[in-house]
């Protein structure tokens, strides 16, 4: 499959650029990392800063669109599905809360999805909602930077659903050791912070008050 971006022909040609919202949202999240907190709001703030592979088109929900995948293949048994990545996406920039050393313009790669289901799967993560889906997962075998593998056990009637909809983890930022799984769940400084590579970058949180997002030029 290969095609513009997801519902690109529903976004409205006339649409101004500029200005800003405010929204009132009816509690605050326990920490930002949407990988171990399972509440409404930090999901919400990270689909803000982060794409998936593909979304489905609104038109045709039976119908996925590209998104940081620029196609893929489907083995005819359906428990292969080759991903093969945008190039030039990359990581919001960011800060190193701990070491203070700065990132720019890391791209993102396949090594990154791989990242991220190493960690759900991590018995020790506390993302047991999140690592139910992917309990047929055989394992995502990385080819090369911008080009990967996900391979199921067996059949699976939600396989395309949660292939496609991958999103990836910033190996670069969350520090994971999967000895000491609680380096990544108790590490409240990367736990108050998102490092997406979506439309919406994440600026501040300050706590009883705003999270703030601005938007991403490229």
């Amino acid at each position: 499959l290969r095609s513009a971006l997801a519902n690109a022909d529903l976004r409205d040609p006339a649409a101004v650029d500029g200005g800003g919202i405010s929204i009132r949202v009816g509690s605050e999240a326990a920490n930002l990392n949407a990988v171990i907190n399972n509440d409404a709001m930090a999901s919400s703030y990270w689909e803000m800063a982060y794409d998936a592979l593909a979304a489905r088109n609104m038109k045709n929900p039976s119908r996925w669109e590209p998104l940081l995948a620029e196609r893929w293949e489907i083995s005819p048994d359906r428990l292969t599905y080759t991903i093969h990545l945008r190039h030039g996406v990359t990581w919001h920039d960011v800060t190193d809360p701990s070491t203070g050393r700065s990132y720019t313009r890391v791209p993102v790669t396949a090594h990154d999805f791989a990242f991220y289901v190493d960690v759900i799967r991590n018995p020790g993560i506390h993302c047991e909602p999140v690592r139910n889906y992917f309990s047929d997962l055989d394992r995502i075998e990385v080819l090369d930077d911008y080009t990967f593998r996900v391979i199921w056990r067996e059949p699976y009637f939600l396989s395309e659903s949660m292939t496609l909809s991958l999103s990836p983890l910033p190996r670069h930022f969350y520090d994971f050791d999967p000895s000491r799984p609680d380096g990544f769940n108790e590490n409240d400084q990367r736990n108050r912070m998102i490092v997406g590579c979506g439309p919406w970058i994440f600026d501040r949180w300050e706590k009883g008050s705003e999270v703030v997002f601005r938007r991403n030029e490229d």
